[in-house]
C-alpha cells in the first residue's frame, strides 16, 4: 500500500513537470510548430481537466497572455481556445493582467492581431464584466481603445487612431464587431452595479442613506481618498457604477455619440449596431441623470 502511494506521488510530480515544461515551450520556444504544439497539449490537459490542479490559473495566464500579440495566427487561435477551458472564477481575478494584453492587441497594427484580441474580449465580457469594467484601467483605457480602433478622437487618445485605410466589406465586418462589443462593455459598465443595496435591502437601511444624502453605492465616500493614495486618472479602478458615468459623461459620451451617428448614418448592419450603441448609452445616463436630478431635489429641500 505504501508502494502503490509513492507512485501515484510519483506520478503526480512527473505529470507537474511535464506540464510545466510544456508551459515553458509554448511561452519561450523559438519555434512557431513547437509553440504551437504546446498550447495544443496545455488545451487537451485543460479540457481533462487536471492542469487545473497541477498549476495555478495564474500562473498559466502569466506565460500564455503575450502570446495574444504573436504573428503566427495558429498559434493565436490556440490561445483563445486556451483560455475558453480556464475556470471563470479564477479568471476573474485576474482581470486587470488579461486587460492589459487584450488592450495592446486591440490597437495593433495588424488586422488579424487586433481581430483575435476582439475575441478574448468578449470572453472576458462573458465570465468575467463586473471584475473587468471595475479594475485599474479597465474602464477608462478600454474606452479609449475603442474609439482609437474605430477613429472616434476623444480627449483621452488625444486624436490618434489604428484605424486602416479600407473600405471593403472585411474591414466593415470588423467595426460592426468592434462597435457590438464596445456596446457590451458600455453595458456593464453603465448598467451592472457591484453590491448595491437592491429591493432585498432593509426599509431602515435605505432611509438612513437618503437622510445622510449618501450614495447607495459599494463606496459612497470614494471621492474623499481618505487614505490619500497617489491618482492615476486613466489607471484609476473605478469600482461604482456612479464614478464609472461621471468619466463617461467627462471623457466619452460626446465622442461616442457623434462616433455613433455617423456610423448609425450608414445603415445596414452597421447603422443597426451603432443605433443599438447610442440606444445602450441614452438607457444608462437617463437613470443617472434622473437619480443626479432627485439628488439636487433632496439638497435644494435643505434650504
Amino acid at each position: 500500500m505504501i508502494g502503490s502511494q509513492f507512485t501515484q506521488d510519483d506520478h503526480k510530480t512527473n505529470q507537474f513537470q511535464s506540464l510545466r515544461s510544456q508551459l515553458t515551450l509554448a511561452s519561450s520556444a523559438r519555434s512557431e510548430k513547437q509553440r504551437h504544439l504546446s498550447l495544443v497539449a496545455l488545451t487537451q490537459q485543460l479540457y481533462e481537466q487536471s492542469l487545473n490542479e497541477a498549476i495555478e490559473t495564474h500562473q498559466i495566464l502569466m506565460k500564455v497572455l503575450p502570446l495574444l500579440l504573436d504573428s503566427s495566427s495558429p498559434i493565436r487561435k490556440q490561445l483563445i481556445d486556451l483560455l475558453r477551458y480556464l475556470p471563470a472564477h479564477k479568471v476573474a481575478a485576474d482581470a486587470e493582467h488579461i486587460s492589459v494584453f487584450v488592450r495592446a492587441g486591440l490597437t495593433h497594427l495588424s488586422a488579424e492581431i487586433s481581430q483575435d484580441a476582439l475575441a478574448v474580449f468578449n470572453w472576458l465580457l462573458d465570465i468575467a464584466a463586473n471584475e473587468l469594467v471595475s479594475c485599474p484601467g479597465g474602464w477608462t483605457k478600454s474606452l479609449a481603445s475603442f474609439c482609437a480602433i474605430l477613429g472616434w478622437s476623444s480627449s483621452k487618445n488625444a486624436g490618434w487612431s489604428v484605424v486602416p485605410p479600407k473600405t471593403n466589406s472585411q474591414f466593415q465586418d470588423q467595426r460592426i464587431a468592434q462597435i457590438s462589443t464596445l456596446t457590451r462593455l458600455i453595458h456593464a459598465g453603465l448598467h451592472h452595479e457591484l453590491d448595491t443595496y437592491d429591493n432585498k435591502t432593509c426599509d431602515w437601511a435605505q432611509d438612513i442613506l437618503t437622510s445622510c444624502k449618501l450614495s447607495a453605492s459599494q463606496w459612497p465616500i470614494e471621492h474623499v481618498n481618505i487614505f490619500c493614495n497617489l491618482r492615476s486618472q486613466d489607471s484609476e479602478a473605478l469600482v461604482s457604477r456612479e464614478a464609472r458615468l461621471q468619466e463617461f459623461l467627462v471623457s466619452f459620451s460626446q465622442c461616442l455619440k457623434k462616433g455613433g451617428e455617423l456610423a448609425r448614418q450608414e445603415g445596414g448592419t452597421l447603422g443597426r449596431i451603432a443605433a443599438l450603441l447610442l440606444q445602450t448609452m441614452q438607457d444608462g445616463l437617463t437613470g443617472y441623470q434622473d437619480q443626479h436630478r432627485h439628488e439636487v431635489d433632496n439638497l435644494s429641500s435643505l434650504w
